[in-house]
């Protein structure tokens, strides 16, 4: 059922579908973020990040159904692989298999579901050049609301007050956050609008060509999406090329050739931003930030932390402790050979082999810098370095990582109708081949 096409009417298991001109709509240049809302009867989609290149979102079919990983099953064009960062303009359709009778042909791997992608072939047409181009604008949907300084201060000391303890802030202090201070020493600061942009801008453009006569048919899509990001130095790139082509031979035999090629270029600072990351420092210590302080004094930016051993600024530690850029390659290609058994009406032997490769290479760099940390028992500033853990050292560290997969299916099929009666058998037989590698350096006290 799931190697071949069959009408939904054929079709015992659950399943759903969208349609390509549904998934060019969206708005989001990631596919998984594109199925949200269109899929209905169990897909269930999490964002757990806005960063670009990594905002992808979970989905689950009918819920979790185990306690390890209960991610569906990803098949393009009948060969395991993933869809996230295809071009939506390449899809024809998306399908979901909900329950056991529709993916028990995957066995285990299909236990949480599975999702069919299949892409766009040529048509009997003359060639049809398309263009499609989006612009997008990207905002925060909702944040908490943080104490402005004047607030921060007063709430601070009535905390104290109910522990019996005496003010920590004066109402000196108070006056100069609340009216401005000349000496440049206090400031009502929003951190988290000193740290986010209001918005950032998503485009998105792909030209392709579709069409074919009795012999051969092609349909060739160039597309690139740069997604800009609400906090500075991150961004990400993609460049997508697909060629699907289909040639009939002589004596009943027909050939295929998919070949897809991309590229994703992530840029970042040395911090993720992500909430699936466990050193998110930016967002984080935007929130431990005391609303008192200008961002900078004395040329130096400020820490202003009521804990006295945490001493970090969440703009400088973006965007002066260094950087985190990686550039991955993906190749996938398919080569398919089929004969229509010319002696037995509707029988089809075919051959499939795939062969999928990605190759990212990453280099990140992170190095010291001084600050003003004020005291808050003192009311004075003092320069100190920035704390990042060990090492002390500045650290530059290059990596790079392989990995490719390899697919045959070689397949028998039969589908004969008689009168209202249809008939229809598949024996398939696959194998794969999965190998990765990784490397890495880290050296450490360069200048």
């Amino acid at each position: 059922m799931v190697m071949e096409h069959k009408k939904k009417m054929h079709v015992t298991g659950s399943l759903a579908q969208v349609e390509a001109k549904d998934i060019i709509s969206a708005p989001s240049g990631n596919l998984t973020n594109a199925l949200v809302g269109k899929l209905p009867g169990g897909l269930v989609a999490t964002q757990k990040s806005g960063q670009p290149g990594s905002d992808g979102s979970r989905l689950l079919i009918r819920g979790v159904s185990t306690l390890g990983d209960a991610a569906p099953m990803i098949i393009v064009d009948d060969v395991q692989r993933s869809f996230t960062n295809l071009d939506p303009n390449e899809i024809e359709s998306i399908t979901i298999l909900k329950d056991a009778s529709a993916a028990a042909v995957y066995g285990m791997q299909g236990a949480g579901g599975v999702i069919l992608v299949k892409t766009k072939r040529g048509s009997l047409q003359k060639p049809q050049i398309t263009y499609t181009g989006k612009v997008s604008y990207n905002q925060n949907t909702n944040y908490p609301k943080f104490l402005n300084g004047p607030d921060f201060i007063k709430y601070y000391n009535k905390a104290r007050e109910m522990d019996g303890l005496e003010p920590l802030f004066s109402e000196e202090v108070y006056n100069k956050v609340l009216n401005g201070d000349p000496e440049g020493k206090y400031a009502n600061t929003n951190w988290f609008d000193e740290l986010m942009k209001d918005g950032a801008s998503s485009t998105h453009h792909n030209i392709s060509v579709n069409g074919g006569n009795e012999t051969a048919k092609y349909f060739i899509s160039l597309g690139y999406f740069d997604q800009g990001g609400i906090v500075d130095k991150f961004a990400f790139k993609r460049y997508n090329l697909r060629s699907n082509i289909d040639v009939n031979l002589n004596n009943n035999f027909k050939l295929g050739l998919d070949l897809g090629a991309r590229q994703e270029d992530r840029k970042s600072g040395y911090y993720s931003v992500s909430n699936q990351s466990w050193n998110n420092p930016p967002i984080n210590l935007a929130q431990r930030m005391m609303p008192i302080t200008p961002t900078e004094y004395g040329g130096l930016p400020v820490a202003a932390n009521i804990d006295e051993s945490a001493k970090f600024n969440p703009m400088a530690f973006n965007s002066l402790t260094g950087y985190s850029n990686s550039i991955m390659n993906i190749l996938i290609s398919s080569l398919t050979l089929s004969w229509d058994v010319p002696f037995i009406n509707g029988l089809t032997v075919k051959l499939k082999t795939s062969y999928d490769k990605d190759y990212t290479t990453a280099k990140s760099w992170r190095e010291q810098f001084l600050m003003n940390s004020y005291n808050a028992k003192t009311e004075e500033y003092e320069i100190v370095e920035s704390n990042h853990g060990e090492p002390k050292e500045s650290v530059l560290r290059n990596s790079s990582s392989q990995a490719q997969r390899l697919t045959v299916q070689p397949s028998i099929s039969y589908n004969k109708t008689f009168d209202k009666h249809n008939i229809s058998a598949l024996l398939l037989y696959e194998q794969s081949s999965y190998e990765s590698e990784n490397l890495a350096a880290t050296v450490q006290g360069l200048t």
